[in-house]
């Protein structure tokens, strides 16, 4: 969890003048596979003010914005699975480890089917 100079943790976005863009994420936040937190990338160092940035690993995220669902998540996944950024196996193993219900479980794999049929198929030139 991304911790503000000020010792907050509200989910908000903070910018430096290094133009990263962070916010935090909690259990109250996103729908995470079991584990997340053991799997937190830590940030090179840098003028961070003494603040510690972690980030999620990007298969956790995508899971996390397969279950949100949103236009903007499901585009997000596409470009992930598309430029090769995640693994399929990876995704539907973590998918097994997230507290979701069945029903949603089984709407994730077939939208993570979908990324990686998509990401398979040949472009046409535009």
């Amino acid at each position: 969890m991304q911790t503000a100079p000020n010792g907050s943790t509200r989910s908000e976005p903070i910018r430096r003048s290094t133009r990263v863009s962070a916010t935090t994420v909690d259990e109250t936040t996103a729908t995470l596979p079991n584990g997340w937190k053991q799997r937190l990338i830590g940030l090179p160092p840098g003028d961070t003010e003494g603040v510690k940035g972690l980030c999620l690993d990007p298969h956790d995220l995508a899971i996390a914005k397969y279950v949100a669902r949103r236009e903007k998540d499901l585009a997000f996944t596409r470009e992930l699975a598309r430029r090769g950024l995640l693994d399929h196996g990876r995704l539907l193993a973590l998918l097994e480890q997230t507290p979701i219900d069945e029903v949603m479980r089984q709407r994730v794999r077939s939208d993570i089917g979908r990324d990686f049929d998509a990401a398979a198929a040949p472009r046409r030139p535009e």
